[in-house]
């Protein structure tokens, strides 16, 4: 598989994406992933900074439209909780996640 998004753990085969945990990162051991859809223009995956139920959560990677002109981005269209300790990955309501701008007033 090949890295497309290496910082929010997205890989493709060449016809699907997926996000991904590694048992063994550098041997490429797989221990758990979800298919994920394709970007679009306008949307990214978003990791480590993001809200669920009014909480930070680290562990949340989200499927955003982007609009720098806002301080929050509530359009997910698709969320996960990624814990690598337990090799999981948890489908979220994306009602319940927004993301934050790490830009926003620089």
């Amino acid at each position: 598989m090949k890295a497309i998004d290496h910082a929010n753990r997205i890989y493709s085969d060449g016809i699907n994406n997926y996000l991904v945990v590694f048992e063994n990162y550098y041997q490429k051991e797989v221990s758990a992933y979800v298919k994920v859809p394709r970007l679009l223009p306008g949307y990214s995956f978003i990791s480590h900074q993001c809200v669920l139920d009014d909480n930070q959560d680290d562990k949340i990677t989200a499927f955003v439209k982007i609009d720098l002109t806002e301080e929050r981005w509530k359009d997910v269209r698709y969320a996960w909780i990624v814990d690598t300790a337990t090799s999981s990955i948890v489908s979220v309501e994306p009602v319940r996640v927004y993301c934050f701008n790490d830009a926003w007033g620089i």
